[in-house]
């Protein structure tokens, strides 16, 4: 690639800072957030840009009533989740997040190359997480103050729809000509777990690649391994009686709280192992977790309950394995119950997301931290990143992926005040389009 080249679009990114801040705004305004999952907004933001571009652009609809089966065969669904639904027995914390009403239109972009070389995918999801509480600024205004642009989705991930658009557009007016081809696939979903969004482009072949950069990642670090994820939905069962005559009855909260005590303990037990792929210094997760996220139980006061839910987030290193995991918890529970008759429990788990790791000699792994040196002056350091995003359907897909995204620890991202730093999607921009440029020459 020559040098003249590689300026002229380093040169046109930063000519565009100021749009790329307004077509960010423009999306902050257009509501996303999910649950409901609604994309009428977004989409006549994003698609209308990707068309003024030149990009070749289509609507990708993923139908749940309709592909119910493809989303169902996902390696990663549990089979007995089909059976959950036919039978109208889904629980109730996935009523939310599986709308099987709702068409969901993800957009795929395609800006060809010259010759069959390889295929780079650029990653970004359009939904947010809802408004939530707490906000000092209008949370859809997309407000720009001290370098910075508010607003819900501004660096998850809408600030990374804004990089990658940014990125393809000084590609294209550059006039550079690549070997391979640049895929955008704005997905959908990824909030609420992704498969009708990332999971269903690859289930179906719909997007294929030879390499993949997310954005929905941290600003100063590339995240190139990742954890798995199994969440636990528990519900015990009791018998309800006056709460002034509790022997009578079965306390299912009391009976939570046993089961809550064996996820502790084997959390504690897991955390002997120490994960060997560290998460960035700032996060400081470097064991697998167990994480109680909800616990709903009881009607009202002076009434033994009879029944008390709770998710459990496991988030699993990958020096681990997830079944090895599930069976450990659930071997502790059947001890607990031959100990307690009483102990009546249900547990739901619906899906078992499985760590990936990218080996460090893919090409993609030298060209980014290339392109990151010739930007940055320094080589990103490689860290674990311990959520889940869309990345993990391509990397169940084969295709080594690398997540690097607008992110910063104190940016808001799922909680009030949300924000990204104009500077970083000036440079990370400079990031993804380097990249494409090595990695398509």
């Amino acid at each position: 690639m020559k040098k003249s080249q590689i300026s002229r679009v380093l040169s046109l990114i930063e000519e565009s800072q100021e749009d790329s801040v307004r077509f960010l705004q423009d999306m902050i305004k257009a509501r996303s957030e999910n649950p409901p999952g609604e994309y009428d907004a977004i989409v006549s933001v994003v698609k209308p840009k990707m068309e003024n571009l030149g990009i070749e652009t289509e609507i990708v609809e993923c139908a749940p009533w309709r592909d119910l089966d493809t989303i169902l065969s996902m390696e990663e669904i549990a089979p007995e989740l089909k059976e959950w639904i036919e039978k109208g027995d889904l629980p109730t914390e996935l009523q939310t997040s599986i709308n099987l009403m709702s068409e969901k239109p993800n957009i795929v972009g395609r800006i060809r190359g010259s010759s069959k070389g390889r295929t780079l995918i650029f990653n970004a999801h359009m939904d947010t997480v809802p408004e939530g509480k707490g906000w000092s600024v209008s949370p859809f205004e997309g407000i720009v103050k001290d370098g910075k642009v508010f607003g819900r989705g501004a660096c998850d991930n809408k600030g990374g729809i804004a990089i990658v658009l940014t990125a393809a557009k000084a590609i294209k007016e550059a006039g550079v000509e690549l070997k391979g081809d640049i895929i955008l696939a704005f997905t959908v979903d990824e909030e609420v777990g992704g498969h009708t969004g990332a999971a269903f482009l690859m289930e179906g072949g719909i997007v294929r690649g030879d390499a993949c950069l997310c954005t929905d990642g941290p600003a100063d670090s590339i995240v190139s391994s990742f954890n798995g994820y199994i969440p636990f939905i528990v519900t015990t069962t009791g018998k309800t009686v006056h709460g002034a005559i509790p022997s009578h009855g079965i306390n299912a909260i009391s009976k939570m709280m046993k089961i809550q005590s064996i996820f502790a303990r084997v959390e504690k037990s897991l955390g002997k192992e120490k994960s060997k792929y560290p998460s960035p210094p700032d996060t400081h997760e470097e064991y697998t977790s167990i994480v109680p996220t909800t616990i709903n139980g009881g009607t009202r006061f002076y009434i033994v309950p009879d029944r008390c839910s709770s998710w459990i987030d496991v988030h699993v290193i990958p020096d681990q394995d997830p079944k090895d995991i599930r069976r450990m918890i659930e071997e502790e529970i059947r001890k607990e119950q031959e100990k307690d008759p009483d102990l009546q429990v249900d547990i739901r788990v619906p899906l078992m997301a499985k760590p990936a790791i990218v080996d460090p000699s893919a090409t993609i792994v030298s060209k980014m931290q290339s392109a990151a040196k010739q930007v940055l002056g320094k080589e990103l350091p490689m860290y674990r990143f311990t959520g889940l995003t869309d990345a993990r359907f391509f990397m169940a897909a084969g295709i080594p992926t690398l997540t690097y995204g607008p992110h910063r620890v104190n940016s808001g991202f799922h909680a009030a005040d949300e924000w990204v730093k104009i500077e970083d999607l000036t440079t990370i921009s400079k990031v993804y389009a380097l990249t494409a440029l090595e990695y398509l020459e």
